[in-house]
């Protein structure tokens, strides 16, 4: 499951319970989809709630492809990921070395590391985590 919440520039995508990849894409695939897409800089994945995550074979390089197209709408975007869970961090990898992706992305262990994250000078330049 999952919700989005918006503050300002910011979204938070929050998820719990047994999650799988393609419910995350499904997610962004609303966001993309939003009216106030073009506004977002920063973006919080926010898995802790997450108990068990399942990875569908290639969701993660199709995430990749959704946010190439959507940079050329809104490349200011920033990612960071808020999880500890290891397959979810596994996905994230896979995510950020696909030749396609273009957003900077960042692990965090929690949702106010994200935000020290955001604040860092140049956060937008880093591609890997």
């Amino acid at each position: 499951m999952f919700e989005h919440r918006r503050q300002g520039k910011e979204l938070t995508q929050r998820f719990w319970g047994i999650l799988t990849a393609g419910e995350v894409a499904q997610s962004v695939a609303l966001f993309h989809g939003s009216p106030y897409f073009d506004e977002i800089t920063d973006v919080v994945f926010d898995f802790i709630g997450v108990l068990e995550f399942v990875v569908e074979e290639g969701i993660p390089e199709e995430l990749a492809a959704f946010d190439a197209a959507a940079s050329f709408t809104n490349p200011k975007i920033r990612i960071a990921v808020v999880s500890q869970n290891p397959k979810i961090m596994a996905g994230v990898r896979d995510y950020c070395s696909s030749e396609i992706s273009r957003y900077p992305v960042h692990i965090c262990a929690s949702t106010s590391e994200a935000g020290d994250w955001f604040m860092l000078p140049n956060s937008h330049f880093r591609k890997q985590i």
